[in-house]
C-alpha cells in the first residue's frame, strides 16, 4: 500500500536551507511554501543543480570562458537527468558530462 504523506509544507527551524533553497523559493510562484518540497523533490532538483553549476561556472570556470547560454533557462536540468547523472559510477563521470553536453548543448569540460 503506498500512503502520500504530503509533506510538502513541512517546515522547520531545524531544516537546514542553502541559499540556493533560499533564492529558489524567493524566485517561486509561492515563496514561504512548499519548502520541503522545493529542498527534496524530483521537480526542484534539478533546479538546485543548475543554479550550483552556474556558481560553479563562474567561480571555477567549469565551462570555460563563458557561461553556456543553455544554462541560464530555468529548469533545464530534469529529474530524469539528475537520475542518470547520479547513476554514473565511472571514474571520469563520462556519462555526467555525455547528459550536460546533450542538455546545455556545449562540451562541459573544455581543458
Amino acid at each position: 500500500m503506498v500512503i502520500n504523506m504530503e509533506w510538502g509544507n513541512f517546515r522547520s527551524s531545524h531544516l537546514p536551507l542553502t541559499e540556493y533553497d533560499n533564492t529558489l523559493d524567493a524566485e517561486s510562484l509561492n515563496p514561504g511554501e512548499q519548502i520541503f518540497e522545493k529542498m527534496i523533490s524530483g521537480m526542484y532538483l534539478g533546479e538546485l543543480v543548475r543554479r550550483v553549476l552556474c556558481r560553479m561556472a563562474d567561480e571555477a570556470a567549469l565551462f570555460g570562458d563563458t557561461l553556456p547560454p543553455k544554462l541560464k533557462t530555468q529548469f533545464i536540468l530534469r529529474t530524469p537527468e539528475m537520475s542518470a547523472m547520479h547513476h554514473d559510477t565511472s571514474s571520469d563521470l563520462k556519462l555526467v558530462g555525455n547528459i550536460l553536453q546533450d542538455v546545455l548543448e556545449v562540451n562541459p569540460f573544455y581543458n
